[in-house]
């Protein structure tokens, strides 16, 4: 049997308008429904001019039950390995605790990014992605520019 590959569409952009210039947070979903959004983050690198890195990742859905944070659907009775760090993370950027729980648990893929860009700032990127791509201006302009991004260069 075949698993089926998934369609990816981008449904928001939560970095600036420019993205390539000045950083980019795109939200992808896979039409098809089977797996889950992910998040894909392009800045360029201020000490290596002509350079930007692009991590991508998996944005799994969380469950809050009992008080535990997790993001193991067959075991929500463990917690995620951020969990202790929640507090320190939220009041990083002046939420609360429950706020970025919320986020992380959301169905909707644009909340739970909010959450996730919370993470991924907090934390190494390589946390998310240990294998980022590193591209120059042509190769950015080329990718962005090309679906599922669309963006204007």
């Amino acid at each position: 049997m075949r698993t089926q590959q998934p369609e990816w569409e981008c449904i928001a952009n939560l970095g600036d308008i420019n993205p390539i210039e000045h950083g980019g947070k795109f939200i992808l979903v896979d039409k098809t429904g089977i797996y889950a959004p992910e998040m894909e983050v392009v800045e360029r690198l201020e000490l290596e001019p002509g350079t930007w890195k692009v991590w991508r990742f998996i944005m799994e859905p969380h469950t809050y039950i009992r008080g535990v944070l997790s993001d193991n659907p067959y075991h929500p009775d463990s917690e995620v390995w951020y969990a202790k760090d929640i507090p320190g993370i939220a009041e990083m950027f002046d939420m609360s605790a429950e706020a970025l729980i919320n986020a992380l648990c959301s169905p909707c893929p644009r909340e739970r990014a909010e959450g996730y860009y919370c993470l991924w700032s907090y934390y190494s990127a390589e946390e998310f992605d240990s294998y980022p791509l590193e591209l120059d201006r042509a190769e950015v302009e080329e990718r962005y520019s090309e679906s599922p991004y669309n963006v204007e260069v």
